[in-house]
Protein backbone atom coordinates (compact mmCIF):
# COMPACT_ATOMS: atom_id res chain seq x y z
CA UNK A 1 0.00 0.00 0.00
CA UNK A 2 1.03 3.60 -0.60
CA UNK A 3 0.59 6.41 1.90
CA UNK A 4 0.12 10.16 1.73
CA UNK A 5 1.61 12.22 4.55
CA UNK A 6 0.06 15.69 4.72
CA UNK A 7 2.87 18.16 5.46
CA UNK A 8 2.10 21.32 3.46
CA UNK A 9 0.78 23.62 6.21
CA UNK A 10 2.57 26.56 7.78
CA UNK A 11 2.02 25.58 11.41
CA UNK A 12 1.20 29.15 12.36
CA UNK A 13 0.05 28.29 15.88
CA UNK A 14 3.47 26.81 16.61
CA UNK A 15 5.38 29.98 15.85
CA UNK A 16 8.13 30.97 16.46
CA UNK A 17 9.34 27.35 16.17
CA UNK A 18 7.90 26.93 12.68
CA UNK A 19 9.37 30.15 11.30
CA UNK A 20 12.52 28.23 10.43
CA UNK A 21 11.24 24.64 10.38
CA UNK A 22 8.05 23.02 9.04
CA UNK A 23 5.99 21.49 11.84
CA UNK A 24 6.39 17.85 10.68
CA UNK A 25 10.17 18.29 10.87
CA UNK A 26 10.18 19.49 14.48
CA UNK A 27 12.20 17.32 16.82
CA UNK A 28 10.13 15.33 19.33
CA UNK A 29 12.26 13.01 21.38
CA UNK A 30 14.83 11.11 19.30
CA UNK A 31 13.15 11.80 15.95
CA UNK A 32 11.36 14.43 13.89
CA UNK A 33 7.57 14.06 13.94
CA UNK A 34 7.37 12.84 10.36
CA UNK A 35 10.09 10.25 10.91
CA UNK A 36 7.95 8.27 13.33
CA UNK A 37 5.41 7.86 10.51
CA UNK A 38 8.03 6.84 7.97
CA UNK A 39 9.63 4.16 10.13
CA UNK A 40 6.29 2.74 11.23
CA UNK A 41 4.80 2.76 7.74
CA UNK A 42 7.79 0.85 6.40
CA UNK A 43 7.55 -1.66 9.25
CA UNK A 44 3.86 -2.15 8.44
CA UNK A 45 4.58 -2.97 4.80
CA UNK A 46 4.04 0.38 3.09
CA UNK A 47 6.34 0.71 0.06
CA UNK A 48 5.97 4.41 -0.81
CA UNK A 49 5.09 7.61 1.02
CA UNK A 50 3.95 10.65 -0.93
CA UNK A 51 4.68 13.75 1.16
CA UNK A 52 2.65 16.86 0.35
CA UNK A 53 4.72 20.02 0.80
CA UNK A 54 4.34 23.75 0.27
CA UNK A 55 5.71 25.81 3.15
CA UNK A 56 9.51 25.45 3.25
CA UNK A 57 9.34 22.56 0.79
CA UNK A 58 13.10 22.60 0.39
CA UNK A 59 13.57 21.58 4.02
CA UNK A 60 11.82 18.25 3.47
CA UNK A 61 13.94 17.32 0.48
CA UNK A 62 17.11 18.38 2.28
CA UNK A 63 16.41 16.44 5.46
CA UNK A 64 14.74 13.34 3.98
CA UNK A 65 17.02 12.99 0.97
CA UNK A 66 18.33 9.56 2.01
CA UNK A 67 15.13 7.56 1.56
CA UNK A 68 16.99 4.27 2.06
CA UNK A 69 17.35 5.29 5.70
CA UNK A 70 13.59 4.85 6.17
CA UNK A 71 13.03 1.73 4.09
CA UNK A 72 10.44 3.08 1.64
CA UNK A 73 10.32 5.25 -1.44
CA UNK A 74 9.69 8.96 -0.81
CA UNK A 75 7.86 11.09 -3.37
CA UNK A 76 7.21 14.81 -2.88
CA UNK A 77 3.99 16.42 -4.09
CA UNK A 78 4.74 20.14 -4.03
CA UNK A 79 1.85 22.61 -3.85
CA UNK A 80 2.15 26.30 -4.71
CA UNK A 81 1.70 28.59 -1.67
CA UNK A 82 -0.55 28.89 0.23
CA UNK A 83 -1.16 25.14 -0.48
CA UNK A 84 -4.37 23.33 -1.38
CA UNK A 85 -5.48 22.49 2.18
CA UNK A 86 -5.75 18.86 3.28
CA UNK A 87 -8.39 17.76 0.78
CA UNK A 88 -6.87 19.56 -2.17
CA UNK A 89 -3.45 18.24 -1.23
CA UNK A 90 -4.71 14.67 -1.49
CA UNK A 91 -6.38 15.38 -4.83
CA UNK A 92 -3.13 16.82 -6.21
CA UNK A 93 -1.15 13.82 -4.96
CA UNK A 94 -3.47 11.30 -6.68
CA UNK A 95 -1.26 11.53 -9.76
CA UNK A 96 1.41 9.57 -7.87
CA UNK A 97 -0.93 6.82 -6.66
CA UNK A 98 -2.04 3.49 -8.03
CA UNK A 99 -5.77 2.92 -8.52
CA UNK A 100 -6.05 1.24 -5.14
CA UNK A 101 -6.76 2.20 -1.51
CA UNK A 102 -4.06 4.31 0.12
CA UNK A 103 -3.32 5.49 3.64
CA UNK A 104 -3.47 9.16 4.68
CA UNK A 105 -1.71 10.49 7.79
CA UNK A 106 -1.25 14.02 9.05
CA UNK A 107 2.44 14.85 9.32
CA UNK A 108 2.03 16.93 12.46
CA UNK A 109 0.67 14.30 14.86
CA UNK A 110 2.31 11.67 17.02
CA UNK A 111 0.72 8.29 17.64
CA UNK A 112 1.67 4.78 18.66
CA UNK A 113 -1.30 3.44 16.71
CA UNK A 114 -0.05 0.41 14.75
CA UNK A 115 -0.27 0.96 11.01
CA UNK A 116 -0.38 -2.77 10.22
CA UNK A 117 -4.22 -2.90 10.44
CA UNK A 118 -4.43 0.01 8.00
CA UNK A 119 -2.35 -1.84 5.45
CA UNK A 120 -4.96 -4.62 5.54
CA UNK A 121 -7.91 -2.29 4.96
CA UNK A 122 -9.41 -2.39 1.47
CA UNK A 123 -12.48 -0.17 1.77
CA UNK A 124 -14.83 0.36 -1.13
CA UNK A 125 -14.72 4.05 -0.21
CA UNK A 126 -12.97 5.04 3.01
CA UNK A 127 -12.10 3.99 6.55
CA UNK A 128 -11.45 6.58 9.30
CA UNK A 129 -9.61 6.21 12.59
CA UNK A 130 -11.44 8.19 15.28
CA UNK A 131 -10.29 9.60 18.63
CA UNK A 132 -12.42 10.88 21.52
CA UNK A 133 -13.01 14.60 21.08
CA UNK A 134 -10.99 16.73 23.50
CA UNK A 135 -13.25 19.77 23.13
CA UNK A 136 -17.05 20.15 22.84
CA UNK A 137 -16.63 20.54 19.08
CA UNK A 138 -16.80 16.94 17.89
CA UNK A 139 -17.26 15.57 14.38
CA UNK A 140 -18.37 11.97 14.05
CA UNK A 141 -19.97 8.94 15.63
CA UNK A 142 -19.50 5.25 14.89
CA UNK A 143 -22.64 3.12 14.60
CA UNK A 144 -22.51 -0.50 13.44
CA UNK A 145 -19.14 0.15 11.87
CA UNK A 146 -20.34 3.14 9.83
CA UNK A 147 -19.23 6.75 10.32
CA UNK A 148 -22.09 9.10 11.12
CA UNK A 149 -22.29 12.77 12.01
CA UNK A 150 -22.41 14.38 14.50
CA UNK A 151 -20.93 12.44 17.41
CA UNK A 152 -18.40 12.41 20.25
CA UNK A 153 -15.30 11.70 18.15
CA UNK A 154 -12.78 13.55 16.06
CA UNK A 155 -11.31 12.21 12.85
CA UNK A 156 -7.84 11.24 14.06
CA UNK A 157 -6.14 12.35 10.82
CA UNK A 158 -5.40 8.72 9.96
CA UNK A 159 -7.43 6.86 7.37
CA UNK A 160 -7.54 4.69 4.28
CA UNK A 161 -9.26 5.91 1.11
CA UNK A 162 -10.00 4.61 -2.34
CA UNK A 163 -9.22 7.22 -5.03
CA UNK A 164 -12.91 7.25 -6.01
CA UNK A 165 -13.60 9.25 -2.83
CA UNK A 166 -12.16 12.29 -4.58
CA UNK A 167 -13.45 11.80 -8.15
CA UNK A 168 -16.16 14.45 -7.89
CA UNK A 169 -13.96 17.17 -6.41
CA UNK A 170 -11.89 19.71 -8.38
CA UNK A 171 -8.30 20.55 -7.59
CA UNK A 172 -8.67 23.57 -5.34
CA UNK A 173 -8.20 24.71 -1.75
CA UNK A 174 -10.56 22.47 0.16
CA UNK A 175 -10.32 20.90 3.63
CA UNK A 176 -10.57 17.13 3.87
CA UNK A 177 -13.30 17.52 6.50
CA UNK A 178 -15.72 18.86 3.91
CA UNK A 179 -15.19 15.80 1.73
CA UNK A 180 -15.54 13.46 4.71
CA UNK A 181 -18.83 15.00 5.78
CA UNK A 182 -20.30 14.37 2.33
CA UNK A 183 -19.04 10.78 2.25
CA UNK A 184 -20.41 10.24 5.76
CA UNK A 185 -23.82 11.54 4.73
CA UNK A 186 -23.74 9.05 1.85
CA UNK A 187 -22.89 6.24 4.33
CA UNK A 188 -19.70 5.46 2.48
CA UNK A 189 -17.25 5.55 5.41
CA UNK A 190 -16.42 2.82 7.90
CA UNK A 191 -14.39 3.47 11.01
CA UNK A 192 -12.55 2.30 14.10
CA UNK A 193 -11.50 3.89 17.39
CA UNK A 194 -7.86 4.67 18.19
CA UNK A 195 -7.04 3.44 21.69
CA UNK A 196 -3.30 4.05 21.38
CA UNK A 197 -1.38 7.19 22.29
CA UNK A 198 -2.42 10.05 20.02
CA UNK A 199 -1.23 13.67 20.14
CA UNK A 200 -2.10 16.48 17.77
CA UNK A 201 0.78 18.93 18.08
CA UNK A 202 -0.72 22.39 17.61
CA UNK A 203 0.80 24.77 20.17
CA UNK A 204 4.30 25.43 21.57
CA UNK A 205 3.18 24.04 24.92
CA UNK A 206 1.94 20.79 23.34
CA UNK A 207 5.19 20.43 21.41
CA UNK A 208 7.34 21.01 24.52
CA UNK A 209 5.34 18.51 26.58
CA UNK A 210 5.51 15.84 23.88
CA UNK A 211 9.22 16.43 23.30
CA UNK A 212 9.88 15.92 27.00
CA UNK A 213 7.72 12.76 27.12
CA UNK A 214 9.52 11.15 24.19
CA UNK A 215 13.10 11.91 25.22
CA UNK A 216 13.51 8.48 26.80
CA UNK A 217 12.23 6.57 23.75
CA UNK A 218 14.73 4.31 22.01
CA UNK A 219 15.79 5.35 18.53
CA UNK A 220 13.75 3.74 15.77
CA UNK A 221 15.61 1.92 13.02
CA UNK A 222 14.99 -0.50 10.17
Amino acid sequence: MQAIILAAGQGQRLRPHTLTCPKPLLQCGPHRLIEYHLYRLAAAGCHEAIITTSYRSQDFKAYLKDESHYGLKLTFSREPPPCFETGGGIIRALQYLDDAPFCVISGDLYTTYPFEPLMKQHPTWGHLCLVPAQTPQADFDLQSGLIQSPGPYWYGNIGVFHPRCFNDWPLCRIPLGRILRQLSAQRRLTGSIIESTWHNVSTPQQWTQLHDQLKTLPTLAL
